[in-house]
């Protein structure tokens, strides 16, 4: 690659014209993008979705039926995270007992064969 002079002297023109390009390049993608973000976030028609919506407005029975919603879910998942890890201990112990199964044959095996 680097065995003659011409070549060293093509790699250096390369080298010496693409890098700059790139950077140049790069700059001018980072302005354009960067002003179009500037100009979307000031503009408040392109960044609304739609018109400005009140907040909901809750009933004291409706608000109290919703706590007792968020809390039944909240003891639901509890309960699932609980059963969760009672499912990952018993796949651990069913992991540990095909590990001795496995071992067991290989064992019966080795035997087997030294006993030819």
């Amino acid at each position: 690659m680097f065995a003659t002079r011409s070549s060293r002297r093509f790699y250096a023109v390369a080298i010496t014209l693409t890098v700059p390009s790139c950077v140049a390049i790069g700059y001018y993608l980072r302005d354009t993008t960067d002003s179009s973000n500037a100009l979307i976030s000031a503009s408040p028609t392109l960044t609304a979705t739609g018109p400005p919506t009140e907040p909901v407005r809750l009933k004291p029975g409706e608000r109290a039926q919703l706590v007792k919603e968020r809390f039944a879910v909240e003891e639901r998942l509890g309960k699932l995270r609980g059963k969760e890890r009672e499912l990952d201990a018993e796949m651990d112990e069913l992991a540990r007992r095909l590990e001795r199964v496995k071992e067991r044959e290989r064992e019966k095996e080795m035997g087997a064969t030294e006993g030819r």
